[in-house]
């Protein structure tokens, strides 16, 4: 077996020494002392992350806990309640890989409150939770996704797919085969955490291009103008506009920051403030597009905006106003979304059935996804016809060769190549479906492959799951709709 060193960060050989030998160059940098810190900057991220994230196998994940209890305690406090999910100590097998003293809780929201104690629950893997320093291939943490309501366990490895093809600078993404004490667990969709060493990866190293502040949304950021006070945008928002479902205050709501958070003069939130003032000031008619244009990637926001809407991926900012990051740019002082929790996308989460909002997930309408109010920075696009044009080049990129039914069909073979055998195996597990009340149903093998098809539904109606290549065929469909209207 392979061993993780903690001191040197790279793997030491003890056996099978070929299977690995592309991941296990010896690093000439410092060891990566953890998140925020420049420390490891000469690592070839890519060529590390390549190891975690490998296209071309499922890989196996083992997950001993030392405490033979801990999974069903895990299971018991996220039932007492769903925000209570602590970290317990285990040992993390890669393959033929292992790191100890790893911490490992339980994640997700829907996807934990809607999965019986006997079906498959989505982990979060800590490699520094317990040990400063340690991590997996420079890899300080890990998702391990149930692909909730999801049967064909492919919408979020495309929707990730699609976003890097277009230049989000998004998570990547794998399958794996997760073992929770030693008991099969089902397959399972690997995702980056977006944090500094994905900074460095996808910006480089090169004058502290990695080095900017990152924010995530974790709920309630429309992006509205409040004032000047952060504290307003961190889960507080002024009297008369309605709290987040998140506890205010807390490290998980609102806009918090994930880098920089120990330098005073980057950890003011001034360049976010700034960034919503500008929005609100455009759509005011105060300041010109200029000035937005000069802290805001507007080309690539509108790739961003077109992108999520044309596969309906609505638990996003454009419609739930959460679940994206913000990273301000030091190479140009500007701003740009990053990608995150795709497992909603291509109709999984739907338009909130409120009275007189007639939107299925193939009709999302572009502009006002799901019915008004659509969020000020959408707003941008709809009152700004330099900003309408840019989405509109978007949107025929998008639909002219990343979004095509031939090539989605094309991916979602290869998808099936890859993954379809272990999910096969997978049969007996209980991928959570996610039932009405909460009913405890599980998807089979053979749903995965029905899944994948165009054929429509069978008893379509509200909350219908709708089959990869019909969601495909009838979104494409409505798009070009669409864009006849809103892309003269």
């Amino acid at each position: 077996m392979l061993k993780v060193s903690l001191f040197s960060e790279v793997i030491i050989p003890c056996a099978s020494l070929l299977l690995f030998t592309a991941c296990t160059a010896k690093s000439t940098s410092p060891a990566d002392a953890g998140v925020g810190t420049d420390a490891g900057s000469e690592v070839n991220y890519v060529a590390q992350f390549d190891c975690v994230f490998p296209q071309d196998r499922v890989v196996d994940i083992h997950i001993d806990f030392l405490e033979s209890t801990a999974y069903q305690e895990m299971i018991a406090a996220a039932d007492a309640d769903p925000n209570d999910k602590p970290f317990y100590k285990a040992t993390f097998r890669f393959d033929d890989e292992e790191v100890a003293n790893v911490g490992v809780r339980l994640k997700g929201n829907s996807s934990l409150w809607f999965s019986g104690d006997d079906q498959m629950k989505s982990f979060k893997i800590h490699f520094e939770e317990y040990v400063d320093g340690l991590n997996f291939h420079h890899v300080d943490r890990l998702n391990l996704n149930n692909n909730f309501r999801d049967p064909s366990i492919m919408r979020e490895q495309l929707a990730y797919a699609m976003a890097n093809e277009l230049g989000m600078a998004a998570p990547r993404t794998a399958y794996a085969r997760v073992w929770v004490d030693e008991e099969l667990h089902g397959v399972y969709t690997m995702v980056q955490q977006v944090d500094s060493r994905f900074l460095k990866e996808r910006f480089g190293t090169q004058d502290n291009a990695h080095g900017g502040n990152l924010y995530i949304c974790y709920d309630g950021c429309p992006l509205a103008y409040w004032g000047e006070d952060p504290d307003l945008y961190q889960g507080n928002p002024p009297e008369g506009i309605p709290s987040p479902p998140c506890e205010p205050g807390t490290e998980d709501c609102g806009l918090q920051l994930k880098t920089n958070e120990d330098d005073p003069g980057m950890n003011d939130f001034s360049d976010l403030v700034n960034l919503i003032r500008t929005v609100d000031e455009v759509l005011n008619g105060t300041s010109g597009t200029e000035a937005l244009d000069a802290i805001l990637d507007m080309e690539h926001y509108a790739r961003f905006q077109a992108w999520t809407l044309a596969i309906s991926t609505l638990d996003s900012y454009f419609v739930s106003a959460h679940n994206f990051y913000l990273y301000h740019r030091m190479t140009d002082q500007r701003f740009q979304f990053v990608p995150w929790d795709l497992n909603g996308s291509y109709g999984i989460f739907q338009c909130p059935q409120t009275a007189g909002d007639p939107q299925t997930p193939i009709e999302v309408d572009l502009l006002e996804p799901c019915g008004p109010p659509p969020k000020p920075l959408a707003d941008i696009i709809i009152q700004t016809p330099e900003y309408r044009q840019v989405f509109c080049e978007a949107l025929e990129e998008i639909v002219g060769a990343a979004y095509s039914v031939a090539d989605q069909d094309s991916q979602i073979s290869a998808l099936h190549a890859l993954v379809g055998a272990a999910r096969q195996e997978d049969s007996v597990m209980g991928q959570p479906a996610g039932g009405p009340d909460g009913d405890e149903i599980s998807f089979t093998y053979q749903d995965y492959l029905d899944a994948q098809s165009h054929d429509p539904p069978v008893n379509p109606g509200p909350g219908t799951i709708l089959n990869l290549g019909f969601f495909n065929d009838m979104r494409m469909g409505n798009l070009q709709q669409q864009m006849e209207q809103i892309c003269p």
